[in-house]
């Protein structure tokens, strides 16, 4: 049966066009008859040609020969080619099938946690034995058209970690991203590359609870809360987490003391991320932020609106206690001794009757942020929440997501015998390079926020994108290791 756009039906052996459609377009005219039968033995001309083409072309010669006599009512003409027109494009655009989000097959690597989190890279430690096949995959068109390569997630483990380290170098220069903030990242086409492939292959196998030292009970407030919030998040994630060991990249294990076999075979995510213990190995372990969390069912209600530029009178501000060895040096030289310098030990009472903590960091240029007992300290985190420049004093320390963030574009780092002259270090800086650093800092802060759902480039993926893009460089100096001893 062949079916007609508009709807012709037989009277007495004669045709009519009755569909309302075709009637609208045309004036009265005394040549009308002679038209219809122009247009029947069009339709006949063309009646096996497919319907919805059949009306296009139909609908527009009739628009022509319309124009031609002037004949035309111009709305519905207007009307009748915009539609004609989405038709078209509708016709020629082409459309690609909804790909299953497959896993792919992996000698894989777990991750661990030890009031820290770790990962045990089994990847790294055999591929000395058998370097990673190079995929020859041209996928760098699709990233950039905006699709994701479906041949991907097709991959073998190590074929997938070896093609995304590929593209990770073939990534082009990002321009004036509308999601992320250019100038607080070392090299954000790098990043974007880095976390979309992320996005596209990393899979993670939890090991199942068991006897100590594997433990899943986290905890979700204090100083130590970001390891507690990212194992309730990663257990509860669906995009990376599968339950097959074969298909995993990573396997998550939380511990809680420290083995030297771990030690050896492990990424760990550590928030005392210190050089000089010799437990953290720089480009291997990941430096875990240190966030502190009041509220565990709001933990963004207590943070943000920091006060204007105009608005901070304070130069610099630290309160706490006094442990480690860098705090009573900060004291020693500052405490009372400078209007600009609100440097104590625990916050007075009477002075915290007037100006709370919070209001304190609100209300100063620069939050003072030196190491207590370990290198790391919430206040980092916390002059981030306040939109308050950090100034880091820990010599050793190695700053969270260094390797993507450039911290040096909103925070200040000062060496631990600089002490004495910290008031003069802080007013060397220009007032133009303060105030980048201080939007810097309003801009950075997403990347350090937890929330009750995950969303893109917040901590929890912030954290994983960093054992994500430390597991690729292993992978890439283990295959280079072999490659030099073969």
């Amino acid at each position: 049966m062949t079916v007609f756009p508009p709807s012709i039906s037989s009277s007495s052996g004669s045709r009519k066009i009755s569909d309302p459609f075709f009637s609208h377009l045309h004036r009265e005219s005394p040549d009308r008859d002679s038209q219809r039968s122009r247009f029947v033995d069009l339709l006949r001309m063309v009646k096996m040609k497919r319907p919805l083409r059949l009306f296009i072309e139909v609908s527009m010669k009739e628009l022509i020969r319309g124009f031609r006599r002037q004949r035309i009512r111009w709305r519905k003409a207007f009307l009748v080619g915009s539609i004609m027109t989405t038709i078209v494009v509708l016709l020629h655009t082409p459309t690609f099938p909804i790909f299953s989000d497959e896993e792919t097959d992996s000698d894989s690597s777990p991750f661990y946690l030890n009031g820290s989190l770790h990962l045990n890279i089994q990847i790294v430690s055999e591929a000395k034995a058998e370097s990673f096949p190079l995929v020859e995959l041209n996928s760098s068109s699709e990233f950039r058209s905006g699709r994701k390569p479906r041949h991907a997630l097709s991959l073998q483990p190590k074929e997938a970690l070896a093609y995304a380290k590929m593209e990770m170098q073939k990534a082009p220069e990002v321009v004036n991203d509308t999601d992320l903030f250019a100038p607080v990242f070392r090299n954000l086409s790098v990043f974007k590359r880095s976390y979309e492939l992320m996005e596209l292959i990393l899979k993670v196998y939890i090991y199942p609870d068991g006897e100590k030292p594997i433990f899943h009970q986290p905890h979700l407030n204090g100083i130590y809360a970001s390891e507690g919030w990212f194992m309730k998040l990663m257990e509860s994630n669906t995009q990376f987490v599968t339950k097959n060991p074969e298909k995993a990249h990573l396997f998550y294990m939380p511990y809680m003391n420290e083995h030297p076999e771990l030690r050896r075979n492990t990424i760990k995510a550590l928030c005392n991320a210190d050089l000089s213990d010799g437990i953290f190995v720089p480009g291997k372990d990941v430096s875990l932020p240190e966030t502190s969390i009041r509220n565990a069912g709001r933990p963004l209600r207590y943070i943000g609106n920091g006060n204007r530029v105009s608005q901070r009178p304070i130069l610099a501000f630290f309160a706490g206690n006094l442990h480690g060895r860098v705090r009573p040096q900060l004291l020693k030289h500052w405490r009372n001794k400078d209007e600009d310098m609100k440097i104590y030990g625990p916050l007075p009472h009477n002075v915290a009757r007037k100006m709370t903590y919070v209001q304190h960091m609100k209300s100063s240029k620069y939050c003072l942020c030196p190491m207590g007992y370990e290198v790391n300290s919430p206040r980092i985190v916390e002059a981030i929440y306040y939109e308050c420049v950090p100034v880091v004093i820990a010599d050793n320390f190695v700053l969270p997501f260094s390797e993507i963030l450039d911290w040096s574009a909103f925070s200040v780092v000062v060496a631990e015998k600089e002490i004495p002259r910290l008031k003069e270090i802080l007013l060397e800086i220009p007032m133009r390079r303060y105030l980048k650093m201080q939007m810097n800092v309003k801009m950075v802060q997403r990347h350090f926020l937890w929330s009750t759902k995950p969303r893109r480039y917040d901590v929890f993926h912030m954290i994983l994108h960093s054992i994500w893009f430390n597991l690729l460089n292993q992978n890439q100096t283990s295959s280079s290791d072999h490659d030099s001893d073969s």
